[in-house]
């Protein structure tokens, strides 16, 4: 998996089944407790009527496998935003 990632650039999703699939991509760079952490991530998302798309994701794969703190990743993320 690459370490660069660019924020806002994957398209919206509207279900959770699109959202797991996503996650599915990314399930080999995962151990299952990652992946079921996540997975309950995007569970929890949808109950809210809330479906995570690629970005999202992969913000999620990159905190459990770099061990990246949400502080951490939220100003990674404003930082690249600020950049495009």
């Amino acid at each position: 998996m690459s370490d660069d990632f660019s924020v806002f650039k994957f398209p919206e999703v509207r279900s959770m089944e699109e959202s797991v699939a996503i996650l599915d991509k990314y399930r080999p760079f995962l151990t299952s407790e990652q992946y079921d952490a996540i997975l309950g991530t995007i569970g929890t998302n949808n109950i809210e009527g809330i479906h995570l798309n690629e970005d999202c994701i992969v913000a999620l794969v990159r905190m459990a496998v770099y061990n990246i703190s949400a502080d951490d990743m939220i100003s990674e993320v404003l930082e690249k935003f600020k950049n495009e």
